[in-house]
Parts: C-alpha cells; structure tokens; sequence
C-alpha cells in the first residue's frame, strides 16, 4: 500500500498539501506543468478520488502523507 504514489507523486501532493499551485510545484520540482499536471491526474486516478482536498484527506488515511 505504501508503494500505492510514486515518489515523486508523493512529493506533488506534498506540496498540494501545502497549498502550492501547479505552476509553483513546476518551478520547485523544476519539472513541466505539463508534467505536474499528469501527476496530479495519476494520484486522482490511484487514489481514487475526484479532487486535490480528498486526495490529501486520503493519502493521510492512508499513512502516504504527513498529516
């Protein structure tokens, strides 16, 4: 269950948690916002929910994140 994110997903909503906006995490990750914006998409998918506030309400659930 733990290898549920990526670590680098695990690190995007890290930030979300955060409240840092995609751009943000681009620049930080020094990665595409292209490239967070598929992340995002993929913790959705695998977490299963429909947004970032679940997504983080589920991922401390699930011990994936620091609450």
């Amino acid at each position: 269950l733990h290898d549920l994110l990526s670590d680098r997903e695990k690190e995007v909503l890290q930030l979300i948690d955060k409240g840092k906006m995609s751009k943000d995490i681009a620049r930080i990750l020094s990665i595409s916002i292209n490239t967070v914006n598929r992340h995002r998409q993929n913790i959705l998918e695998k977490l299963q929910v429909s947004n970032s506030i679940e997504a983080c309400r589920v991922a401390k659930e699930l011990n994936l994140l620091h609450a």
